[in-house]
């Protein structure tokens, strides 16, 4: 599995993962990763992104499973299965929208490989399949990062979770975390209307929390 450039282990493959380890099935998950010394559960082999070991385990395992992009562009082996999770809703230009002539046809190559696409909802699926060009199966099942939206919403978790955070009981919390936020570093004019309505919110019973982000072009 490989997830956003090998920078982390989170996202939909995590949660595969986690749940193939749950369920204790006979699958050995490895894990591509930039940073070797990263946190990751015991029973999850690790390999350094671009290794030869990196791809070995491409050409060699059974189940291909990625949100983005593996750093191999090489047909998949037959019988493979390449599951493509994706990892949010498309609400900008990607993919045959965006990419000129020659960069579609070289995207069109690598998606021609995926086995599978998991989509969220119809809105979702209808949007992958045009811009990444799959006429594929597509899994319109949820995204698996969710379940946990389901398996842990009762209070004990609710509670244990703003524990840890040591964020107050007694309070709504709202979580404003964007994964898109503009292409161009140098723009100023970048919409900041959703951050505004909701500094602007009344009340006393309710906790924003924001993350701030690192601005890789200017380095602040």
């Amino acid at each position: 599995m490989k997830v956003t450039e090998a920078f982390t282990f989170a996202g939909n493959p995590k949660a595969i993962c986690l749940e193939i380890l749950a369920q204790n099935l006979p699958l050995k998950c490895v894990c591509s990763l930039q940073d070797m010394k990263l946190k990751i559960p015991e029973k999850i082999k690790k390999v350094r992104r671009a290794s030869f070991k990196y791809y070995y385990y491409y050409a060699c395992s059974k189940f291909l499973l990625q949100n983005g992009e593996f750093l191999c562009y090489k047909n998949t082996r037959e019988k493979q299965i390449y599951i493509n999770t994706q990892h949010g809703t498309p609400l900008k230009l990607m993919g045959a929208e965006r990419l000129s002539e020659n960069d579609n046809i070289a995207s069109y190559k690598k998606n021609r490989r995926w086995s599978y696409l998991i989509s969220p909802n119809r809105y979702t699926t209808e949007i992958f399949k045009r811009v990444c060009r799959f006429s594929g199966p597509v899994l319109e099942v949820g995204y698996p990062r969710n379940d946990i939206f389901y398996t842990h919403n009762n209070v004990s978790s609710i509670l244990s979770l703003k524990k840890k955070m040591e964020l107050p009981f007694d309070k709504k919390i709202i979580l404003y975390a964007p994964t898109w936020r503009d292409r161009d570093g140098a723009r100023v004019d970048k919409n900041f209307e959703i951050v505004l309505d909701l500094i602007k919110m009344e009340d006393k019973e309710t906790v924003k929390f924001y993350t701030e982000y690192y601005n890789a072009r200017f380095k602040t």
